[in-house]
């Protein structure tokens, strides 16, 4: 999303409906200082304050994230690491929710050394964890 057409979108469709950035603010459940941070292109509401904006001003999220609908999408990928109790699992449901809203399709690929463990070859199965590791 580029943050300044959507900024100068969304102060265009307030003005329109003769809102002040605090009576937008009420009606979305959010600080005034949140408004004039979208307008101004400096912070993004989230997936679900977009879907407010886009009942609110009866305009499709697409058309708010300027987006064309059949638009060839870059494939991007993210990369979530941590250890025990991190919160990974959390984050990719998030990753999860928020993308596909946006009408992405999100799609999570086991890392190498899971696959490779479940399956039943680890650095105690081969010949050295070296070995193991240039399998990886």
């Amino acid at each position: 999303m580029n943050d300044y057409k959507f900024g100068n979108l969304l102060c265009e469709l307030r003005m329109k409906t003769k809102l002040t950035q605090g009576e937008l603010a009420i009606k979305l459940g959010v600080t005034n200082k949140a408004i004039s941070k979208w307008e101004n292109g400096k912070a993004k509401p989230t997936t679900d304050t977009l879907k407010k904006i886009s009942i609110l001003f009866n305009i499709p999220i697409e058309k708010l994230l300027q987006l064309k609908v059949n638009q060839k999408k870059e494939i991007t990928k993210i990369v979530i690491t941590g250890g025990p109790c991190a919160g990974k699992t959390t984050a990719m449901s998030w990753v999860q929710n928020a993308f596909t809203d946006l009408g992405y399709h999100v799609i999570f690929v086991p890392e190498c050394a899971t696959e490779l463990i479940t399956a039943g070859i680890s650095g105690i199965t081969c010949k050295s964890v070296v070995t193991f590791k240039l399998l990886l």
